[in-house]
């Protein structure tokens, strides 16, 4: 991490604030939460509201768990995808269709070619997710298509994880957070490229080391978590 990780020896944070993030991590602070905690406000906020966006919208886990990877992806989070993941595979996701949208995002980072392996719903909110990282403005098309499956709830908490997400994901790069001692290396990892060329974005390597992974993938070791039950929210 580009900044020190924050103790408590270093600033003092209100011992109800560590707390409630504590328990909302199931009892260990992430890396992520060693940067939060430099701000008690940021960190106040960040806990509430992620919390309700990862926890309480009803709209479906497995799509909005989709759409975050997406972002991870196309914005070179590796800490962000090596948390959702396993949550999308815990939300009844497959490993199949995380090969596929990694295939579709390098072939097509916008997400408009064919999607062997997405049904049409998930090819849809990827392509929604990755018109909203890389463009901001959706197309018209793209959000008629979302109307006729989607009521308006739905479409503001679809949209709410994605934007929340490209937010987190922004947070991550920025300050250079890498997954906790002890997460499954993946394109973050030994597997990156060693050089690039000038054209080529951070994304645009993650997302080409994944090709390169074998067909036993890293992540298949991420199912272990999955399998496990609804982990302690990671964000």
């Amino acid at each position: 991490m580009r900044i020190t990780d924050w103790t408590p020896e270093r600033k003092p944070q209100p011992q109800a604030l560590v707390d409630a993030i504590l328990a909302r991590r199931g009892g260990t602070l992430l890396n992520l939460d060693k940067a939060l905690l430099w701000s008690e406000p940021v960190a106040r906020g960040w806990n509430v509201y992620l919390k309700a966006v990862r926890t309480e919208l009803p709209t479906s886990r497995k799509l909005r768990e989709l759409g975050i990877c997406t972002v991870a992806l196309l914005t070179g989070a590796h800490y962000e995808y090596h948390h959702h993941a396993p949550d999308f595979l815990a939300a009844g996701g497959t490993q199949l269709e995380l090969d596929a949208l990694q295939g579709l995002l390098t072939a097509d980072p916008h997400g408009a070619a064919l999607a062997p392996g997405l049904g049409e719903l998930e090819a849809l909110v990827v392509r929604y997710a990755a018109q909203m990282t890389l463009d901001v403005k959706v197309s018209d098309g793209v959000f008629e298509a979302l109307r006729r499956h989607f009521d308006e709830t739905q479409i503001v908490e679809l949209t709410s994880a994605i934007a929340t997400y490209n937010m987190v994901a922004r947070f991550l790069v920025a300050l250079g957070i890498t997954p906790e001692a002890g997460v499954p290396q993946g394109p973050a990892g030994p597997h990156r490229p060693q050089a690039r060329t000038a054209s080529q974005s951070p994304s645009a390597l993650m997302l080409l080391s994944l090709t390169t992974l074998p067909q036993t993938s890293i992540w298949r070791s991420m199912n272990t978590r999955a399998a496990s039950g609804v982990p302690p929210t990671t964000s």
